[in-house]
């Protein structure tokens, strides 16, 4: 029985972390919870009591920041975690590492989710998109210097954009290019990812040079993960489809040409069940509640009715 590592990266919404718990909560899943150390309160003993089968570890270790290496810095606390647990436990390995955030759902029941991966075990789940990696909107995300990205940065997003353009127009004037002596060609892609454990061992063992090549760059978790991987020769699921399905088994809609994905709702919710994805995001229960809902009756093969309204603290 192969078991597989969740790590999440959560923030907020703790009704839809519950939700997506339940749905993972298997004897052949261990998870790992990685809680925005910004985050005021947090009652971890409720979240990994909803678990019953799966165990738990929730961290704390990270401030987090769209755009900055806070978040490379936390996906990496989460594989260093569940690559640890992995290790030092006695004939037990994880076949499969699974990158999500608390704003995720599985599409499909535990069951279906590991026959998928043993029945395609050799491959890592990974999105490239090669057009946009050879851009030189890409390149320029690590050829400069970015300020890190952080409170200050946040709260004054419009005076620093504004600096960080002056600053790289200086650096243009220098011809800075901290990218030039790199030994790695550079990749993006999405950011969430399924990984086996031999992927997660190469990211780890790299993490010196990650920082170094990564840290003062502009959404590095985007980067790191492809570029380290493709230049190390492992094998993925596709490399030349962009769909996000066909390549990383996700269903994230970028059709409204925003930073962030669309938030599925209720009438997204056919598309979504029959894309054929192992994974869906983003879900917002301050947006559309109904939607999470229906999924988590879907997978667990409740009824509508007021017992699993109050299992799952709808009113909390």
């Amino acid at each position: 029985m192969g078991k597989h590592a969740y790590l999440i990266m959560a923030h907020q919404n703790r009704w839809q972390l519950q939700v997506l718990l339940r749905l993972l909560d298997d004897e052949r899943n261990d998870i790992f919870i990685h809680v925005d150390k910004k985050v005021k309160s947090f009652d971890e003993k409720k979240i990994i009591d909803i678990c019953k089968k799966s165990k738990v570890w929730i961290y704390r270790e990270v401030s987090c920041y769209w755009g900055g290496y806070s978040i490379v810095k936390c996906e990496m606390s989460l594989f260093q975690h569940a690559y640890e647990t992995s290790r030092y436990s006695k004939n037990m390995k994880y076949d499969y590492y699974h990158l999500i955030s608390g704003s995720d759902l599985p599409l499909k029941t535990q069951d279906s989710m590991h026959e998928f991966f043993d029945n395609n075990a050799e491959y890592n789940y990974v999105r490239f998109d090669d057009d946009y990696s050879d851009s030189k909107s890409c390149v320029q995300r690590v050829k400069y210097y970015y300020f890190p990205y952080g409170l200050l940065v946040i709260k004054h997003f419009p005076v620093f954009r504004y600096i960080n353009f002056g600053f790289k127009l200086f650096q243009k004037m220098l011809c800075m290019n901290r990218w030039k002596n790199s030994p790695f060609h550079l990749y993006y892609g999405s950011q969430w990812v399924s990984l086996k454990e031999d992927a997660v061992e190469c990211i780890l063992k790299k993490k010196t040079i990650i920082e170094r090549l990564f840290r003062f760059t502009s959404c590095p978790d985007e980067l790191y993960k492809q570029t380290i991987l493709r230049n190390a020769g492992y094998q993925f699921y596709s490399v030349e489809n962009k769909d996000f399905v066909k390549s990383c088994l996700r269903y994230i809609d970028f059709s409204e040409h925003k930073p962030h994905p669309k938030t599925i709702t209720m009438e997204d919710y056919d598309k979504v069940m029959n894309s054929g994805a192992l994974f869906a995001r983003k879900f917002d229960e301050n947006v559309d509640r109904e939607v999470i809902l229906r999924i988590y009756k879907v997978l667990s093969g409740k009824r509508n009715n007021e017992r699993d309204n109050q299992s799952l603290n709808l009113h909390h």
